[in-house]
């Protein structure tokens, strides 16, 4: 009989696998193959060739769109349109859904500027999945505590800092700002008191800290290591009603002028203590 019609190589093999498993029989004798079969294999070839083309050409289009971040967006199978934006930075952050994706010490972008939540607490105002969410949360751009409420459904943009390690160099009076040492570049960075709040009183010259950067701008630092420091003065505070019942302890004033209360009594006058780097109080006696 004749040769088949496609090929005997492996590539004509192949051919013609696919051409059985979709219809076209293609290695039948060749008098009627020629006639009736082996047309019947020719609209399937080009439409695999037509399919493996598009893929090339969607793939390089959508390769060079994230490239060059000067085309303004891209439309995708005639959808709406996409913000390149969008698709640049979704390598470095999520969307998540209100309440069900929120978490505590999230990093939230809300109306373009970066929040962290505190707290959070889920509420059913009535009806199916008719939910809300009132969170305590910081304005990482201002270090204002805000309290908000988002809408069950909403999305959000959670984005991913980065932490670099530094050195507190000096106060500018004039700017009202701490600057920062960057510890490879030396580049300085810069933030203000506002933004920095308890944490300012702490820093000493030459503090070894960590700045929390998003897209190369600081939004805070937080120090390397615990604070030891030396107690100044000790008073006895005893414990009330104002808004919320606070124990009896004392209240310690330090070198640094900075006064804590303490629930720990055995601390004297002179002793050196040893102060949480978060929560700025007494962990310990030296």
């Amino acid at each position: 009989p004749p040769p088949n019609p496609i090929g005997s190589g492996w590539l004509g093999k192949c051919l013609s696998m696919v051409c059985f498993f979709t219809g076209r029989h293609a290695a039948t004798p060749f008098s009627r193959v020629r006639t009736r079969r082996a047309p019947r294999c020719v609209p399937t070839l080009a439409s695999l060739a037509v399919l493996a083309a598009s893929v090339c050409v969607l793939g390089s289009f959508v390769a060079t769109a994230l490239v060059n971040p000067g085309l303004p967006q891209l439309r995708l199978f005639g959808a709406s349109t996409v913000p390149l934006q969008r698709l640049n930075t979704a390598c470095r952050s999520d969307m998540i859904q209100i309440p069900k994706d929120l978490r505590k010490h999230m990093r939230l972008l809300i109306a373009g500027v970066p929040h962290k939540v505190l707290s959070y607490d889920p509420k059913n105002i009535g009806g199916k999945g008719n939910w809300i969410a009132r969170c305590e949360m910081t304005n990482m751009a201002t270090g204002q505590s805000v309290d908000m409420t988002l809408k069950g459904g909403e999305t959000y943009e959670e984005i991913q800092t980065s932490w670099r390690a530094a050195t507190f160099s000096y106060f500018s009076e004039g700017s009202d700002t701490y600057v920062f040492l960057d510890s490879e570049t030396y580049e300085e960075l810069e933030l203000s008191s506002g933004t920095l709040g308890e944490m300012a009183q702490w820093l000493t010259d030459g503090a070894e800290v960590e700045v929390e950067l998003y897209n190369e701008q600081p939004l805070t630092v937080r120090l390397k290591e615990d604070i030891e420091s030396e107690i100044a003065d000790v008073q006895e505070f005893l414990g009330g009603y104002s808004h919320v019942r606070q124990k009896s302890g004392i209240q310690v004033t330090l070198t640094n002028g900075m006064e804590l209360r303490t629930s720990k009594a055995y601390v004297q006058k002179g002793d050196k203590v040893l102060i949480d780097r978060t929560t700025f109080e007494i962990k310990s006696r030296l």
